[in-house]
């Protein structure tokens, strides 16, 4: 999509082994293809009875993105952008801001196609919209949860300097599970230098997006 028409679109994060921008309807077909059915979607997306959990995983996805586009207001955003490694869409990282203006805190979320876990992308992938939060948004606070189980999740964050903001229990399908919460803070990030080494470009014609 043209710059004119959506200022996100010429947003492009770098590292030295990724290239992260904003996702396009065009990014759909080739991301679809390569989400696993262990990827936690977002419960209050629709479902539907077909038969086919990939066809609905599928759907869902589409849909996750629609919404995010549809919904965008200066104070309340989710950014997904879609990964890239050697050319290659490999997953999606997602930047949410709730009250973006009065509390200055964001909330992350991602995904990695299974054969692309395990080799440092998630870390990196999270330092590059951090990076985009603090340095350029001027966040003040980044949250997360993953499960108990989820120790790659949890392993990133901690690597990150993320701190533990408490747990919770729930019914799920009639199994409790607990959900770890961590939180970063600014200070933290500047004190322990996490500069993640990113080239952010296409930002400043968004910032209006953010309320900035």
């Amino acid at each position: 999509m043209d710059a004119r028409i959506w200022p996100l679109s010429g947003l492009r994060l770098v590292t030295p082994g990724l290239e992260l921008r904003p996702t396009s309807e065009a990014d759909l077909d080739e991301l679809a293809g390569v989400i696993s059915l262990d990827v936690e979607m977002d419960p209050e997306l629709p479902s539907f009875a077909t038969g086919d959990d990939g066809a609905i995983h599928r759907t869902r996805l589409a849909l996750s993105y629609w919404r995010a586009m549809g919904r965008w207001r200066a104070d309340d955003w989710a950014l997904l952008l879609t990964v890239r490694s050697g050319g290659d869409a490999v997953g999606v990282q997602v930047l949410e801001g709730q009250g973006f203006a009065v509390r200055r805190t964001v909330e992350t979320a991602s995904w990695l196609a299974p054969e692309q876990r395990g080799r440092g992308k998630g870390k990196e992938m999270r330092g590059a919209v951090l990076s985009l939060a603090f340095d350029i948004l001027g966040a003040r606070v980044a949250e997360t949860e993953a499960l108990a189980n989820n120790g790659a999740s949890l392993g990133v964050s901690r690597a990150l300097g993320y701190e533990p903001n408490g747990e919770n229990v729930f019914d799920h399908d009639g199994v409790p599970e607990t959900m770890i919460h961590l939180r970063l803070t600014r200070q933290i990030w500047q004190d322990r230098r996490l500069n993640w080494p990113v080239e952010m470009t296409g930002w400043e014609p968004a910032l209006v997006l953010f309320g900035l």
